[in-house]
């Protein structure tokens, strides 16, 4: 643990990097030694500074290693592989992005052009790792189980993690056009539903969707959500202020589905 109390100043000018060393020393130290020290909330919040000096103040060397490493999830289903995205995926999460364009810009927010880039996406990895280090996240790509270096299939997140008397999580996902109607959303949302109440503890998962999208009603209503209001204007997406079905599943409800 020399070289990790040794760093200098000037690492801290390189996000990525530093970004990369904090998911390092999180899969390191003891998970509650790393909550204890309130770094959690300082990734979250992307307070790289400050959770760098509380990462050197953890005495490291004293835990265990085989107490407590919080290793990145891998998902393993019928025909998919979720993994969470590394540094050398960038250039495939960006070509999905681009390849899928047109295709989800009706559902998403407006995107800029830099967002279709292998730049973005290799800043983009770095901020989703953070958010697994820091509990607040989890995001997954969705790869052929067959084929796992070919293209990405689509995404999964879990989004706004919180804990406390919430126990509770925002799903996100989206598909590649040209793997529609093959149930592969339906087989990895499962998945990540059986870790989100399983592995994570979640109690509630929270699912909105445009009234207008059918396709994400009934896969949600497949999956056991419950329909639990509309929200009128809750998101803007592609320009427009739109209104959201809001749906839940709760870990008791899930396990009822068998």
């Amino acid at each position: 643990m020399k070289a990790w109390h040794d760093m200098t100043d000037s690492f801290i000018a390189e996000p990525r990097r530093l970004a990369e060393a904090i998911r390092a020393a999180c899969l390191e130290a003891a998970a509650d030694a790393y909550e204890d020290a309130g770094l959690q909330g300082l990734c979250a919040e992307g307070r790289w500074e400050r959770a760098l000096d509380g990462i050197r103040e953890l005495d490291l060397a004293a835990l265990a290693p085989t107490e407590a490493a919080a290793e990145l999830p891998e998902l393993i289903s019928e025909r998919l592989v979720l993994c969470v995205p590394a540094a050398a995926d960038a250039e495939r999460c960006a070509r999905y992005a681009a390849d899928n364009r047109s295709h989800l810009a009706p559902w998403e927010p407006e995107r800029n052009d830099a967002y279709y880039t292998v730049e973005h996406w290799r800043a983009e990895v770095d901020r989703l790792t953070g958010a697994v280090c820091a509990g607040t996240g989890l995001s997954f790509i969705l790869l052929d189980r067959a084929n796992p270096r070919g293209p990405v299939l689509g995404r999964v997140t879990l989004s706004n993690i919180v804990r406390g008397p919430f126990q509770a999580a925002n799903l996100g996902y989206s598909l590649d056009h040209l793997a529609e109607g093959r149930g592969l959303m339906h087989e990895a949302l499962a998945a990540l539903l059986d870790h989100a109440f399983g592995t994570l503890g979640l109690h509630r998962v929270m699912a909105n969707y445009m009234p207008r999208n059918r396709r994400s009603a009934r896969l949600l209503s497949r999956l056991g959500f419950v329909e639990e209001g509309l929200a009128r204007s809750y998101l803007e997406i592609a320009g427009r202020w739109e209104d959201h079905v809001l749906t839940s599943l709760t870990s008791e409800a899930w396990q009822d589905t068998g």
